[in-house]
């Protein structure tokens, strides 16, 4: 059997007994190098997995944290084994996910500077210079949200990160806060 009889009949496999169950998107092709046969492309739908952010699906965050496991039960029915496969996961409109995120963070960005000042006895916080949000990397659907602030300005990160992470439900993502060059 070739390479591409044995990856319609893996796509076959995985279809029926993990990703039709959960309706889940994936792709598989040839691995781009010789380290492994196959690399599967895993399509995350961002408003199921992030559950605690936009009210998604636990059920959906659980398959995707264990998909890895689910495709690894099915290869045995078709004799190919973990070390030939590569999990990529991409997350689904993402441009769009981000824009709803950024338009959020603004839309509670004077309510989390109200409270801040109150936490602080008063202190301003400083202007929010840029709002980065990006995938972590291919192997994971995690997403970073890094809030960027001038270098010359002061403030007490961690009040500010509790703040951000209760006020915009932000427990599913990585946030960070930094100082921006000039």
């Amino acid at each position: 059997m070739n390479l591409q009889d044995k990856i319609n009949q893996l796509k076959k496999l995985l279809k029926s007994l993990v990703f039709n169950k959960y309706d889940i998107d994936f792709d598989i092709i040839k691995y781009p190098n010789e380290d492994r046969n196959y690399l599967i492309t895993i399509d995350v739908d961002p408003y199921k997995y992030f559950y605690n952010f936009i009210g998604g699906d636990d059920e959906y965050w659980n398959v995707i944290e264990t998909i890895d496991e689910k495709i690894s039960n099915s290869l045995k029915y078709i004799g190919i084994d973990d070390f030939e496969i590569e999990l990529n996961f991409k997350i689904k409109n993402f441009e769009q996910f981000k824009s709803e995120i950024i338009s959020q963070i603004k839309n509670k960005w004077k309510t989390i500077e109200k409270i801040y000042g109150k936490k602080m006895n008063g202190d301003i916080l400083p202007p929010l210079s840029n709002i980065q949000i990006y995938q972590l990397n291919s192997k994971t659907p995690n997403v970073e949200i890094v809030f960027g602030f001038k270098p010359e300005e002061i403030f007490d990160n961690h009040n500010l990160w509790n703040i951000i992470i209760s006020k915009l439900n932000f427990d599913d993502f990585l946030v960070s806060l930094e100082y921006n060059e000039k």
